[in-house]
Parts: structure tokens; C-alpha cells; sequence
């Protein structure tokens, strides 16, 4: 996003594509190419412009991030809560580290509804590919803090979305809680989540799904 101009451009042209959900992410770029350093200078940029979308979501990190630190992290989202209307998580596959890292962040007053995001039906294969790139698993350390999680994407009974989703229900039919629902990370593989999604949402009554 190179300027306030080229901000205005995009808004301009999402309205007239009938746009009315966004996600704003910062990315990892490590020195900014253009006016916005952050995604919070964004969020401002957008509120400046009286942008009218629906939904605004905004990153959140169950697990924390490879090259930022948790400080960095819970000061940017006190920020960027502000201005949004959902947080939806970098892919995190342990129910119980999510289910705790949202109730830490209401304690703390954030209170923003929780959509968890979760690849759909992807191959693990490809998942472990796709984790790695994501900066789910850039070194060892990072691997080893993740409790083996790429290993574990290639043994049997390894990843399955219904098993996150089952871990979650809990959470999910708590009033209390602030996990609203999930995002489905479908990585081009639409077809066969968009199936799953189908046929999960037929065995199951009140579970809130978006892709």
C-alpha cells in the first residue's frame, strides 16, 4: 500500500465491487514500502476515509509470532481492536492454547469476537509445505516451541479439521467465551473444503462456519 492515495483507489474500487468485509493484515516485510507502516496505521487511514465496510478483521496470534515478540504482539492488537469487528487467529492446532489465549485477551479488555482461522481439507502434505512458509515453522527453535507440530502433520490420526472444531464446541457454546467461529483457510483447495464444510455443517446444528 504505497500512500493515503493509492488507500483511497482501493476503497474506491471495493465499493464498487459491492466489498463489505476486509481483512487487514501487516504482513512480515521487515522496513515498510509505502506510507503504512503497520497494520494499525491502515485501520486510522481506513476510519480517515469513513470507509462504510461491515466487517473489519484483524490478525491474532494464539501461539505467538517467529520474528515478533508477545509485548510487540498484545500492544498491536490493543490497538488495532479498536477499530475491528472480528480477529480471526494465524492457524494454530492445539484447541485447549487457543481456548486460553482468548480468555486471556478478554481479561485484558478485548473482548473483539474470535473467528479461529483452520485450514480446511488440505493434504498434510501440502499443510506442513504450506506451515513452514506461513513462519508456523522458519527454524528449529520455532518448530521445537511449536511442540513438533510440523512432525506430527505426517503421523497417523495427525491433523483433521473436525478435530479442532470438536475441541473448540466447548468454547463455542460457552456464553462466556468470545470464540464466535471459524475461517476456513481452504489454500486452493476449495472444492474438497467447501465439501467438507457441506457435510459437517449437516451433522452438526448452530456452528457458525465462513470461508
Amino acid at each position: 500500500m504505497r500512500d493515503h492515495a493509492h488507500l483511497a483507489d482501493i476503497v474506491a474500487r471495493l465499493r464498487e465491487s459491492n466489498i463489505d468485509r476486509i481483512f487487514v493484515i501487516g504482513g512480515d516485510i521487515h522496513h515498510p514500502v509505502g506510507s503504512f507502516a503497520d497494520a494499525f496505521s491502515l485501520l486510522v487511514g481506513l476510519e480517515q476515509f469513513g470507509h462504510r465496510f461491515n466487517a473489519i478483521g484483524v490478525a491474532g496470534y494464539p501461539e505467538g509470532h517467529s520474528s515478533i515478540s508477545a509485548s510487540m504482539i498484545d500492544a498491536a492488537l490493543r490497538q488495532k481492536a479498536r477499530y475491528a469487528s472480528e480477529i480471526i487467529t494465524q492457524l494454530c492446532f492445539h484447541p485447549e492454547t487457543i481456548a486460553l489465549w482468548a480468555s486471556a485477551l478478554k481479561s485484558r479488555g478485548i473482548g473483539v469476537p474470535i473467528r479461529v482461522g483452520m485450514p480446511g481439507a488440505v493434504p498434510r502434505r501440502k499443510l506442513a509445505r504450506i506451515s513452514a512458509k506461513l513462519g508456523l515453522g522458519p527454524s528449529a527453535r520455532f518448530i521445537t516451541k511449536q511442540h513438533g507440530m510440523l512432525a506430527r502433520l505426517f503421523l497417523p490420526g495427525g491433523y483433521h479439521p473436525k478435530r479442532l472444531v470438536d475441541g473448540l464446541a466447548p468454547s463455542l457454546a460457552s456464553a462466556e467465551s468470545t470464540i464466535a467461529g471459524f475461517h476456513l483457510y481452504t489454500f486452493n483447495e476449495l472444492r474438497h473444503t467447501e465439501a467438507w464444510r457441506r457435510d459437517l455443517l449437516g451433522q452438526l446444528d448452530g456452528s457458525d462456519f465462513e470461508d
